[in-house]
């Protein structure tokens, strides 16, 4: 399988921003009323900063050394660019005496210290520029629904995010928006609103609370070249830890488009969820992740990645501990409206991963929600070098390497794999290719899923071969057209 290779990095062909703002004027949030290490409401003078340093992408608001806090949120209006950041350690603190923002007469629903408005599509956008460096946030309270720090739901120019700390909250931001139109093929395009995008070295430790699919640290909507590298980001309670969101239920991913040229590298995540994977990419296409550290503290947690209707991905070099791996599928797009396209995730390609002591039911989960019809759920995947590793005392006897449902062309080969319950779980597949692994005290190799309305004339054949078995019985379940060697 030949995957393209597109990896395009032109976000650092931009000006860097912190380098111009050297030789740009600083606007001292001190200048405008902000008292540090006091109890006095920073909220206002923020505000009055922002006003000032907001009408160029040059210039920046600064805190000096100290801890503020903040009871009145701000507002970015959209004709203003925001660029802040700390100098030496700077704290900015919020607790439950942060008000509710108003907008056109309206509460907005969450308690929000930076409401950043800007243009809903990508057509003559305000070019807006967003760049936090160097500060630290810490919510004191524990009022429900404390969501993002930042909400910018906006077409985003330069969106860059360092060195920044986030303690307690619900979200630490959430930035950009899904905007579609009609494609020229079934369903829609999504455009893209973040045209560039640096998340690197912030560390993020969320709130408790359980909030269905909200990720606990960063939600980026349709960005595109984007460096998500060597963060921290810890998810409590329910919930994703990380997401990107390439757009809505009917988007496919189309190369060069919407969310696209993504890496996601040498980043921790760690989550005490127990009901969805760790990190999310959804409609999304040329992705790189790589040289992560997982781990799972719960054995409810899923795996570490989930990539939804996404295409053209490497992910290698990654390490999880507890969980599982990741989660390559889904393609029931429009409620079944275009059940005959072919239109699921395509092109994965996972190499030299290892997992330590896996709970989740499987390591790889390819495929999903797709049809029965011409509705793949996926197809394209090579699968090689992962090692799983069980420790002694350690039951994951209910785990699967491989899951797989309504996927098309797989190939497994050179894995090692050891000690847990089954090889592959499979429905509806064609086309495995299984060969040259090393499988070692596995009960079960294959257990086909039989379900009402399979055709066996219209499936590929599988095959098996060239695989070193220790301690196995070697048994294949209802896998009448697999061959063996």
């Amino acid at each position: 399988m030949k995957l393209k290779q597109r990896f395009v990095r032109t976000m650092w062909c931009l000006p860097l921003m912190f380098a111009s703002v050297l030789s740009a004027r600083d606007y001292s949030v001190a200048d405008f009323g902000a008292v540090p290490n006091s109890d006095t409401d920073a909220g206002p003078a923020i505000q009055a900063a922002i006003e000032a340093a907001g009408k160029s992408p040059e210039d920046c608001m600064v805190f000096p050394a100290g801890s503020y806090l903040m009871e009145t949120p701000v507002l970015v209006p959209e004709e203003l660019h925001l660029i802040m950041k700390g100098e030496g350690d700077v704290t900015i603190r919020t607790g439950n005496n942060l008000k509710p923002l108003k907008l056109n007469g309206r509460h907005t629903p969450y308690f929000t210290a930076f409401q950043i408005l800007g243009s809903k599509t990508d057509v003559d956008p305000f070019p807006k520029v967003i760049a936090l460096k160097n500060l630290k946030f810490v919510d004191e309270g524990d009022a429900e629904n404390r969501s993002a720090v930042f909400n910018a739901q906006c077409y985003i120019e330069s969106l860059r995010i360092e060195g920044c700390e986030f303690q307690g909250y619900t979200t630490a931001g959430n930035f950009g928006k899904v905007y579609t139109t009609e494609g020229d093929h079934p369903g829609s395009d999504a455009h893209t609103m973040i045209k560039s995008l640096v998340c690197k070295g912030n560390t993020v430790v969320s709130d408790d609370k359980e909030t269905s699919q909200v990720p606990k640290s960063f939600h980026f909507h349709c960005p595109a070249n984007a460096s998500i590298t060597e963060n921290n980001f810890w998810g409590k309670g329910g919930g994703y830890v990380f997401r990107i969101n390439g757009g809505n239920f009917d988007t496919i991913p189309v190369p060069e488009r919407g969310s696209h040229d993504i890496e996601f590298a040498y980043n921790t995540v760690r989550s005490d969820t127990h009901h969805h994977e760790y990190c999310q990419m959804t409609k999304s296409s040329n992705i790189k992740i790589h040289d992560n550290e997982a781990y799972a503290s719960t054995k409810g947690a899923h795996n570490f990645m989930d990539l939804f209707n996404c295409r053209n991905v490497e992910f290698y070099n990654n390490k999880a501990t507890g969980g599982g791996l990741c989660f390559f599928g889904h393609a029931d797009i429009g409620g079944g409206k275009y059940s005959n396209k072919l239109i699921g995730s395509q092109n994965f390609h996972a190499w030299d991963n290892t997992i330590t002591n896996p709970t989740h039911t499987c390591i790889f989960n390819l495929g999903g929600d797709g049809r029965v019809g011409g509705n793949r759920a996926g197809h394209d995947a090579l699968i090689e070098r992962t090692k799983v590793i069980v420790e002694p005392g350690f039951d994951a006897s209910r785990v699967a390497f491989i899951y797989s449902f309504i996927f098309n062309d797989i190939e497994l080969r050179d894995n090692d794999v050891r000690n847990i319950g089954r090889f592959i779980r499979t429905y509806f597949d064609r086309g495995y290719n299984i060969h040259d692994n090393y499988i070692e005290n596995v009960p079960e190799l294959v257990k086909l899923e039989k379900v009402p309305g399979d055709d066996w004339r219209t499936r590929k054949t599988h095959k098996f071969k060239d695989n070193e078995l220790v301690g196995t019985s070697g048994t294949v379940s209802g896998f009448e057209k697999l061959t063996r060697k």
